[in-house]
């Protein structure tokens, strides 16, 4: 694999588009940064002769190679976090892009036709939810998800709108399992697994499912100096034994569960005040659906049983619940194949975040590859992967696709 042109360059190209003074990039779809991401993105495709069209939902979907039979299929995104990083998302489209380059440089027959994918507000940024392109793509979007508004009012369907495209047919966006051969999704990694390994690439084996749920507590509201200890109904009190245990049961459930609480509200929330009030969240992981599930029983169990010592009513609200996605064990196979063969060093591992690729599971068979993040950091400015691992996973990308097109 020999290409004159550079995956750092092509990602630092595109991070110019909503810069920020930190250095990062904010970048939502439907904007007037994505409508210029997207232009240089169809300039690198229009040079590559793909055949470019973007669907209702505003995802891109690039076609190279003649025939009507299902395609090998590259994604990722473009859209960004605010003051997010420039690899996150933009590294799949990019080495997308260049594998195709690459396989049409060496004169590679294709006996499947190859499409690229660019998914529209994987990051859920601006109105919340994320995915929204995959969602729409396999028809699982949710029923709210047009009405949901950004910080200025204006609503996901009014943003399709105002950019040109359809919201009123999402359903013509959709696709279907004979339409796709495979599909293949590079990311980083978002997690120090391969630095702590000195590994640059990771070979994804399955992506946990999430569930998520707020628990609010109602005690009484009291006098931080004149009410006993044994008087108290304190509601952060029992948030925080909450907090503790849900640590302990993640670590009992499974060798990949992780629970994590990441937003409190407390009221009346001043200093000389017992809380009479918390709400926090849980969010729950697993690539093992019974571990997670064995997790998400004890935490609700957990919590009805503080509520009862410490005398608080409890409410719980459930928010998500998404199943883990499997990853193809023949992809797999084949990854780790090609790995020894090139001398890539990659390592097999699970997805804790959510990808596109969790929704493409619904449509064919999904691979997805890592590449070494440095410091595990993720969605802001000091994001960064060096060019040595994206050059290897790139590498390892372009065997995986040259075996697919032509067999």
């Amino acid at each position: 694999m020999e290409t004159k042109f550079s995956n750092m360059a092509m990602l630092e190209e595109l991070g110019e588009i909503g810069k920020t003074a930190d250095g990062g990039v904010t970048r939502f779809s439907f904007s007037d940064n994505d409508v210029k991401a997207r232009e240089r993105i169809f300039m690198w495709m229009k040079e590559l002769g793909m055949t470019i069209r973007e669907d209702e939902a505003g995802n891109i979907i690039a076609r190279y190679g003649s025939g009507e039979g299902p395609a090998i299929a590259l994604g990722s995104h473009i859209d960004s976090v605010p003051n997010g990083g420039i690899f996150d998302g933009p590294l799949g489209v990019v080495l997308a892009v260049n594998t195709l380059r690459a396989l049409i440089e060496d004169n590679v027959e294709f006996n499947n036709p190859l499409e690229i994918i660019v998914f529209s507000d994987e990051e859920g940024a601006r109105f919340g939810g994320g995915l929204f392109g995959s969602k729409v793509m396999t028809g699982t979007l949710e029923e709210d998800a047009l009405s949901r508004k950004d910080k200025e009012g204006i609503s996901a369907y009014d943003a399709l709108k105002a950019y040109g495209y359809e919201p009123d047919n999402l359903s013509k966006a959709r696709r279907y399992p004979e339409d796709f051969k495979a599909y293949i999704e590079v990311h980083i990694e978002q997690a120090k697994v391969l630095e702590d390994i000195d590994y640059p690439v990771g070979i994804v084996s399955g992506i946990a499912g999430i569930v998520r749920f707020d628990a609010e507590l109602f005690g009484k509201a009291d006098h931080a100096g004149a009410t006993p200890m044994n008087l108290r109904q304190d509601a952060l009190l029992g948030a925080a034994k909450a907090i503790i245990a849900a640590e302990d049961i993640a670590n009992r459930a499974g060798e990949t569960t992780v629970a994590t609480v990441g937003q409190i509200e407390v009221k009346p929330c001043a200093a000389n005040v017992i809380p009479g009030y918390a709400k926090f969240s849980f969010d729950v992981r697993d690539t093992n659906i019974t571990d997670r599930e064995w997790a998400v029983m004890e935490i609700k169990q957990e919590l009805q049983r503080i509520a009862e010592d410490l005398d608080l009513d409890l409410r719980i609200t459930d928010i998500i619940s998404v199943p883990p996605a499997e990853i193809n064990e023949d992809l797999i196979k084949l990854a780790e194949d090609l790995a020894i063969k090139e001398n890539i060093k990659a390592h097999t591992m699970v997805s804790g975040a959510a990808h596109d690729a969790m929704n493409m599971t619904l449509l064919t068979d999904v691979l997805m590859l890592f590449v070494n993040s440095r410091d595990g950091v993720s969605h802001c400015p000091e994001e960064f992967s060096s060019e040595e691992h994206i050059d290897e996973a790139n590498k390892l990308l372009y065997h995986i696709v040259k075996e697919l097109v032509t067999n």
